[in-house]
């Protein structure tokens, strides 16, 4: 115990300066021999305690590749841009057909206004009252699937409704209970999301614009050029009427950039495909604009 005690009094911090001290008096080359000495005066040790703990440090890096792959799973999940975005056009959607005032708050709307933030949720303030709770909840249906246990309950007591919807997105709709709260959702305007600075802030984001991005074209060949994740779709549009720029797009500096696109059966594949042949594409530009490129761009397993 006394041994004990005396270890415990020791002023650590002195030792810690003392050491620090002289290890800065040593040049580098003294650094390492003093480093291989200790190593050397170790070797035999590790080698007796190999068979021992070799079990042990093994299960160690199973167990950590295994949390790395869920780590890489669950980050994939959270940076599927794309499944947030299209929750919140369909939600704003439904509730404008219903006359319901919505505006998108957190962190998709400090992403779209100022620095981009990592979320796996959308958030909504919407112009509703918490007398209005069953209203809400007709309009939502069963494609969404309330998180609380009395999902009526929660929102005339709280004032807040927590759902998933069909693309496995968690969705907070937040009443506006306040004046301040009704002053921002009328505040709110639709906006256009700047596709350039998307793809910048998520370059893990794979975005394909569809329908040629006519009559933006213009616009969807330059952000197709300079960004690595960004692509485009001819779906919608038959090839006897790409435009002439298009088509050069396709078949020179953007010939891994153009995915084919039907959007059938507002297009036939018969008329569709005829008609890619008289682009004159070459055989190796026409592989990529009716395979290769889809795949690379939603990263198909084929």
């Amino acid at each position: 115990m006394s041994n004990l005690r005396r270890i415990r009094e020791v002023n650590w911090a002195e030792i810690e300066a003392e050491e620090a001290r002289l290890l800065r008096q040593l040049t580098p080359q003294e650094g390492i021999r003093h480093f291989l000495e200790v190593q050397a005066m170790l070797e035999p040790q590790y080698r007796a305690t190999e068979t021992l703990f070799r079990p042990q440090r093994e299960a160690h890096l199973t167990e950590l590749q295994s949390r790395l792959a869920r780590f890489q799973a669950a980050r994939d999940k959270a940076m599927d841009m794309n499944k947030l975005i299209e929750s919140v056009l369909d939600l704003q959607k439904r509730l404008d057909e219903a006359g319901i005032p919505s505006v998108l708050i957190g962190g998709l709307a400090v992403s779209a206004w100022g620095e981009p933030r990592g979320t796996r949720d959308v958030d909504l303030k919407v112009l509703l009252k918490r007398e209005d709770a069953q209203r809400l909840l007709d309009l939502l249906g069963a494609d969404f699937v309330p998180l609380h246990a009395d999902p009526l309950q929660a929102i005339r007591r709280n004032g807040v409704l927590f759902v998933h919807n069909q693309l496995g997105v968690r969705i907070d709709l937040l009443l506006a209970d306040t004046d301040f709260d009704e002053a921002a959702i009328r505040r709110g305007r639709s906006i256009e999301l700047d596709l350039d600075r998307v793809a910048l802030d998520f370059p893990e984001l794979r975005i394909v614009g569809g329908h040629l991005g006519w009559p933006w074209h213009d616009e969807a060949i330059a952000l197709a050029w300079k960004h690595a994740n960004v692509w485009i779709d001819t779906s919608a549009h038959v090839p006897k009427h790409y435009p002439p720029e298009f088509v050069h797009f396709m078949k020179t500096f953007g010939k891994d950039k153009v995915c084919f696109a039907t959007d059938y059966p507002l297009l036939q594949w018969e008329r569709v495909l005829a008609e890619v042949d008289g682009l004159d594409l070459g055989p190796e530009v026409k592989q990529r604009f009716l395979h290769d490129n889809a795949v690379r761009a939603f990263n198909l397993k084929v």
